[in-house]
């Protein structure tokens, strides 16, 4: 409203002619600033001027009217929030002795305790049934050896050859083999062997006893003629471990004979004097 004022004012004083005064009285009485002519036609409206600064807030205004009641609210559980750490709170007081349960399964063993003292020995019992008859068993080895080889004929050898034997009428355990003409030491102990050598018509053999292959003892038997006999013996008594041998062996070489026949002339023996396992 005011821009419309300053606007109607500054067109009304444009209109005003200025004159040359001729004297102070004219110059008085001519001038038009003082009077208001007719009014002149609305202006055009001026520009919009800068806004102005924001008053400041007002005092807060009366409580409204209480409002009509809503209707209810349909009600939705939510769901189920997690469990959250709280402390753990004191324990509770003892609760009720419960019904006896059902019983376990059995449990290990426990250790053996220490052994108690021996007690009184009790009544005897009743004899108890006879057994069955057991099943054989093995036999087991004897702890007995003795054996007598037989020669039943002649024998010419040169050195290092065996004596031979073709027959044994005592040989407990099998120890004397006649394949190998050797005794072969079962059970070991003390032994004693004895042997006889027969001799016919100036032969004159040598013959030792070794064992596994060692001399341990020799004889030598010659005659007196061509038709002469002659017999020489001698004994041992040695210590022999499981395994160990014993033989009669030719001494020397020349094909030395050793004479023998139905009669038996010739004899190797042997036999456990104490065993030593």
């Amino acid at each position: 409203m005011w821009l419309s004022v300053i606007f109607l004012l500054a067109a009304s004083c444009s209109s005003i002619v200025w004159t040359q005064p001729q004297d102070a009285t004219q110059t008085t009485n001519s001038c038009h600033l003082c009077c208001q002519g007719a009014s002149g036609l609305p202006g055009i409206p001026g520009a919009a001027g800068i806004p102005g600064s924001s008053g400041h807030n007002g005092l807060p205004g009366r409580d409204g009217m209480k409002g009509e009641k809503g209707e209810l609210g349909v009600s939705v559980k939510g769901e189920k929030g997690d469990i959250g750490l709280g402390q753990i709170g004191l324990p509770g007081g003892e609760g009720l002795k419960g019904e006896r349960g059902a019983s376990g399964v059995q449990g290990l063993p426990g250790k053996t305790g220490p052994r108690g003292i021996v007690g009184d020995p009790g009544a005897n019992g009743q004899p108890g049934h006879v057994g069955r008859k057991g099943d054989k068993g093995e036999s087991g080895r004897s702890r007995k050896s003795a054996f007598t080889a037989i020669k039943t004929g002649s024998q010419s050898g040169n050195i290092g050859d065996v004596v031979t034997f073709q027959e044994t009428p005592t040989n407990l355990n099998s120890d004397f083999s006649l394949e190998t003409s050797k005794f072969t030491c079962q059970v070991s102990g003390t032994y004693v062997f004895m042997f006889a050598i027969g001799v016919y018509q100036n032969t004159d053999p040598v013959i030792w006893l070794t064992k596994n292959g060692n001399r341990v003892l020799s004889v030598h038997a010659r005659t007196g003629g061509n038709s002469d006999y002659d017999h020489t013996a001698n004994s041992a008594i040695l210590n022999l471990a499981t395994g160990d041998q014993v033989w009669l062996q030719f001494a020397v070489h020349n094909g030395r004979t050793i004479h023998s026949d139905s009669n038996r002339y010739t004899s190797f023996s042997g036999f456990l004097l104490y065993d030593l396992d």
